[in-house]
């Protein structure tokens, strides 16, 4: 697949309209009371305290990646 100008520069847009809304994070989420999942990222709303006392709750995550590794052994 090639990239052309417009779509780089399309991304390069999106990228930085997101950089003033999100962050991107190696931290647990917090799903519930009892659900604290540890995704590889999340991208998630900026919060003016900074999650200094909690998780990034569900209202506050764009995305989340998690990564495995298959082994047959």
């Amino acid at each position: 697949m090639h990239l052309t100008t417009s779509s780089v520069d399309a991304a390069r847009r999106r990228q930085a309209s997101l950089a003033e809304v999100a962050l991107v994070r190696v931290n647990p989420i917090q799903l519930s009371q009892y659900s604290e999942p540890e995704p590889d990222i999340a991208v998630v709303r900026i919060d003016s305290r900074k999650y200094i006392d909690r998780h990034s709750a569900p209202n506050k995550i764009f995305l989340l990646s998690i990564l495995a590794y298959l082994s047959r052994f």
